[in-house]
């Protein structure tokens, strides 16, 4: 399979198989997360692999409970009601039965990735290494999903690097729910490159006659 297919084929996968991972493709995924680029060579990732049940379990809660507290604050209410009226009642009904980000405790890995505070890229380089690691997954026939890992939010940050017992000098960047996947969705629809893409400077469109004049 080469690059573009991989980035073709490339889905968030949340129902997985119950097989385990085995650590020789753990190692060829991280080893692509590692090649990610990374400004001045500083390599801030950290990323740490958690298999016990009750760590997954314990991080999807901490995830809740900051899904919990978006839903019942004044901002949350105003932005899940513009999805209709019943958006903020199931979304608080989902957390409350445990239902919230279920696939972090159903498959078999979950891949914490964090970054070194001390350099000023860690945002963007973790990201290019969490990019590498899902596309280096879908490559060996694994499917993942990128996780919102309540970046922003101090409590759960400061829970999820207590729990896993990181250095306060890193912050989390995104989790990654990692396994052989028990379904492939389909793909989701995507803006076409002559919505997104200008000549030059705003509005000028790139490939259209106004472009070319």
């Amino acid at each position: 399979m080469d690059a573009m297919e991989v980035i073709r084929k490339r889905r968030s996968v949340r129902r997985f198989k119950e097989e385990d991972v085995p650590d020789k493709l753990l190692r060829k995924i991280l080893d692509a997360a590692r090649r990610a680029p990374s400004g001045g060579n500083f390599q801030p990732w950290l990323f740490i692999i958690i298999k016990d049940d009750q760590l997954r379990e314990k991080s999807r809660s901490f995830l809740g409970d900051r899904a919990l507290r978006y839903a019942e604050s004044d901002e949350g209410k105003k932005e899940l009601e513009k999805h209709g009226p019943d958006e903020r009642s199931r979304w608080i009904e989902a957390i409350r039965r445990g239902r919230f980000q279920g696939h972090m405790n159903k498959a078999p890995v979950l891949i914490a990735i964090f970054g070194d505070t001390k350099s000023p890229c860690y945002i963007h380089d973790c990201c290019a290494a969490t990019e590498n690691l899902i596309l280096a997954s879908q490559a060996l026939s694994l499917g993942s999903c990128w996780i919102d890992p309540g970046f922003g939010d101090e409590l759960t940050e400061s829970q999820l690097r207590d729990l896993l017992k990181v250095p306060k000098n890193y912050r989390i960047i995104s989790l990654v729910a990692i396994g052989f996947p028990a379904e492939m969705p389909e793909p989701r629809p995507r803006k076409g490159i002559n919505e997104i893409a200008f000549l030059n400077e705003y509005g000028r469109k790139w490939g259209s006659k106004q472009s070319s004049a």
